[in-house]
C-alpha cells in the first residue's frame, strides 16, 4: 500500500463534497484518519454509499443494479471507469493502494443477499454479512 495521500482531483474534491452533505457521520469521522488514507478513505466509501443507494432503490428482488455495479468494478479495475466522479476517484485508490477487488466483490455479494431477502439465524451469519457490507469499507 502507497504511503502517499492521494493528489487533490476534480473527483476526489467532488466525493468530499458528497460525504459532507449525504454523509456527515462518516466525513466527521473521516477527518480523524491519517492525511495519508483520508482522501482513499473517502473515495471508497463515496463508492459504496452511492452502490448502497443504487441497490435500496431498486424494486425488492432487481437483480440489475448488481449487474451494473459489476460492470462499473471492472471499468475501475481495468483503469477505464465510467463517467461517474466515484468511479474516477475509486479507480485512483485502487491504481495507488492497490485495493483487492475481492473486497469489493464481497460488497456486491451483500447487496445480494440483501436483495433476495436473505433472513440471518445465527451470530455467525451476521458476522459474513457484515464482512460483506462494512468490511469492504474498513478491512
Amino acid at each position: 500500500m502507497s504511503t502517499e495521500a492521494l493528489q487533490p482531483s476534480p473527483d476526489l474534491q467532488a466525493c468530499v463534497a458528497m460525504m459532507q452533505g449525504g454523509s456527515r457521520t462518516f466525513f466527521a469521522a473521516s477527518r480523524l484518519l491519517p492525511p495519508r488514507v483520508r482522501s482513499a478513505a473517502i473515495a471508497l466509501y463515496a463508492f459504496c454509499r452511492v452502490a448502497d443507494d443504487l441497490v435500496d432503490n431498486a424494486p425488492a428482488g432487481d437483480t440489475q443494479p448488481l449487474q451494473i455495479l459489476a460492470q462499473r468494478l471492472d471499468g475501475i479495475y481495468a483503469g477505464t471507469p465510467q463517467d461517474h466522479v466515484e468511479d474516477h476517484a475509486l479507480s485512483l485508490v485502487v491504481q495507488q493502494h492497490h485495493l483487492p477487488r475481492h473486497l469489493l466483490d464481497a460488497l456486491i455479494e451483500g447487496f445480494a443477499w440483501d436483495a433476495s431477502g436473505r433472513v440471518y439465524e445465527s451470530i455467525e451469519e451476521v458476522q459474513a454479512y457484515g464482512a460483506r457490507v462494512a468490511g469492504s469499507v474498513g478491512p
